[in-house]
């Protein structure tokens, strides 16, 4: 019999999954999944020149993208029953300059409310060094039914 844990990451995968095939963004910025539970997302992301503003460095927009949709579907992973969250502010520190390689994003649940869920958000550079953080808050709000 599969533990209650097993089957609730199960449940966030499949959203996950579903999630990401239905977000043109996603593609658009090349995020890559690799961790998703309850309080948490990890994503990557390989930085090439189509993310370069014309200075040579990556644009803060495609680092704010990236922490922007980790905290968010890090605050997705935490809702119960049929809501959704909305970002409401998002406050980004950016302490060093992106060019290439591979950076990684992580979203962290700090406080749920009922209402509002606050998130940090931290993007790592390809050495490990932080590169930008990242605070910020999410509604939550009732689904959208799809008939609507």
């Amino acid at each position: 019999m599969a533990s209650h844990a097993n089957v609730h990451r199960a449940f966030l995968e499949d959203k996950f999954r579903k999630r990401e095939s239905a977000f043109p963004l996603w593609d658009e910025i090349g995020l890559k999944w690799v961790d998703h539970r309850e309080g948490l997302t990890v994503l990557e992301l390989e930085l090439g020149p189509r993310h370069h503003n014309p200075g040579g460095i990556v644009h803060g927009g495609v680092v704010f993208g990236l922490l922007d949709t980790c905290m968010g579907f890090a605050a997705t992973s935490v809702l119960e029953g049929a809501h959704v969250t909305a970002t409401i502010e998002v406050t980004t520190s950016f302490l060093r300059a992106l060019t290439s390689g591979t950076v990684r994003g992580e979203g962290r649940v700090l406080r749920k409310g009922r209402s509002v869920i606050h998130m940090e958000g931290t993007c790592f550079a390809p050495d490990g060094e932080i590169a930008a953080r990242a605070l910020g808050a999410w509604a939550v709000v009732p689904a959208r039914s799809e008939a609507r």
